[in-house]
């Protein structure tokens, strides 16, 4: 029971030491000019996160600028690259590529896909509603670009946000567990 209880705290602290961090990195690059300015941070693996900066003047028909169009800027700015999918209605993330940028290698079967979260300070986190052309950008705001994966038992919410450590797939969980009983009982 003890080995149980010791694999259970060890579990609870790896998965929840990463959250809240703030992006500590440098800028990449920065692009765009204007009384605005947001941060991007693409955002592969625990410690693997680039931030890029975005700059605008507000639109002079009151309509917002997208997260989309930022993203799409800093990719054509450097050696970003952004796979998409445009459906007419919306933006799909396919793929992102920088260089130094090593995605968590999650089961294929998880579906893992890039999920957005925005910050006003970036510490707090919010996960975004909506897609990437579907999301105002805001001035001073931090937008992250997660690379995660979702479960329907956890109502589809992403299972890692922005600075988070990978949480072990269910499969890693059940063999730590399997490996601490069996060290429990070898020593016992």
């Amino acid at each position: 029971m003890k080995s149980l209880l010791l694999m259970m705290v060890m579990v609870s602290i790896f998965a929840a030491s990463g959250i809240g961090k703030t992006y500590m990195e440098q800028l990449e690059y920065s692009t765009g000019m204007g009384a605005n300015s947001a941060y991007i941070a693409v955002d592969f693996d625990y410690n693997n996160a680039f931030v890029f900066g975005y700059g605008w003047d507000d639109k002079m028909d009151g309509t917002s600028t997208q997260l989309w169009d930022a993203i799409y800027k800093v990719a054509q700015q450097g050696d970003l690259n952004v796979e998409y999918d445009d459906y007419g209605w919306g933006i799909f993330l396919q793929d992102i590529v920088c260089p130094g940028g090593i995605k968590h290698s999650y089961d294929l079967s998880l579906w893992p896909y890039w999920n957005v979260f925005s910050s006003q300070d970036g510490c707090l986190w919010e996960n975004a509603s909506s897609g990437v052309s579907e999301i105002s950008i805001q001035d001073g705001y931090w937008y992250s670009l997660v690379w995660t994966y979702a479960m329907p038992n956890n109502n589809w919410l992403p299972e890692r946000g922005p600075g988070e450590r990978p949480i072990p797939e269910p499969m890693t969980l059940t063999l730590l567990a399997f490996g601490v009983g069996m060290l429990a009982r070898k020593k016992a």
